[in-house]
């Protein structure tokens, strides 16, 4: 007699299918994580704006204001091109599964490259206020060495006699003078300097005698005025006690 054949339960075939289920969804998910970032702009090593700039401006190659200003205009050319690649990776980002990965390797980009023109950034700013400072103490130092030519030719003025005191005309040798003839000249104008300074300061301590003069003058009359005061009513106070009393009237 032949066997009766009997179907399997159908909750055993059920489970004979999970585990390819399960099999399958694995290979799916490790496809979409092993593919790579998706970019709105292909991008290699030489398609990076930073580098560019970088490249162009190495470290310590700025020597002008020029050239200052030039790398700084780079630097934010390449600063606008960096956040629109952001923007775009980070819109890509969106449609893929396991996207904050993907954007948190977008920001680690935005990252480093911002870091790399912010260092160009800080070079051309320092050069620039160096410059600034430079050109500041030039300026100073022109200004002050004028000045002092001012003050040496009004000294040469000064010290030259009137025109109605000069010697006549002598030959251009005789002109010339020698150095105690300067040492002369300048020493009587020291001497005139010091004359003016000292009648000025006799004239500051007349100034200041006949002042103290006034004050005591005027300090005296006041005493006066106090001791007339004083007397009279002195005076005053003996004759009300000189005269008699008036007698009481009966009552």
């Amino acid at each position: 007699m032949r066997k009766a054949m009997h179907p399997l339960p159908k909750t055993d075939q059920k489970s004979s299918h999970r585990p390819m289920a399960a099999h399958a969804f694995s290979l799916l998910l490790t496809f979409f994580i092993a593919l790579p970032v998706p970019r709105a702009n292909a991008e290699n090593a030489d398609g990076d704006p930073v580098n560019a700039v970088v490249q162009q401006y190495p470290t310590g190659s700025i020597r002008s204001t020029a050239q200052a200003d030039a790398a700084l205009s780079a630097v934010r050319d390449a600063r606008q091109q960096v956040e629109a690649r952001y923007a775009a990776d980070e819109s890509a980002c969106h449609s893929r599964f396991f996207g904050s990965n993907c954007i948190d390797a977008a920001q680690e980009r935005r990252h480093r490259r911002m870091s790399r023109l912010h260092k160009l950034e800080v070079e051309a700013n320092a050069f620039k206020r160096q410059a600034r400072v430079a050109e500041r103490d030039k300026a100073l130092a022109e200004r002050q060495a004028r000045e002092e030519a001012k003050r040496q030719q009004a000294e040469r003025e000064e010290a030259r006699p009137p025109a109605a005191q000069r010697e006549p005309a002598e030959p251009v040798r005789k002109r010339v003078g020698t150095s105690d003839d300067r040492q002369a000249r300048h020493e009587a104008r020291l001497q005139r300097i010091r004359e003016e300074e000292a009648a000025r300061a006799q004239e500051r301590a007349e100034n200041v005698a006949a002042y103290e003069r006034k004050a005591q003058d005027a300090l005296e009359r006041q005493q006066k005025v106090a001791e007339r005061k004083a007397e009279k009513e002195r005076k005053r106070m003996k004759k009300m006690e000189s005269q008699p009393a008036s007698p009481s009237k009966p009552e």
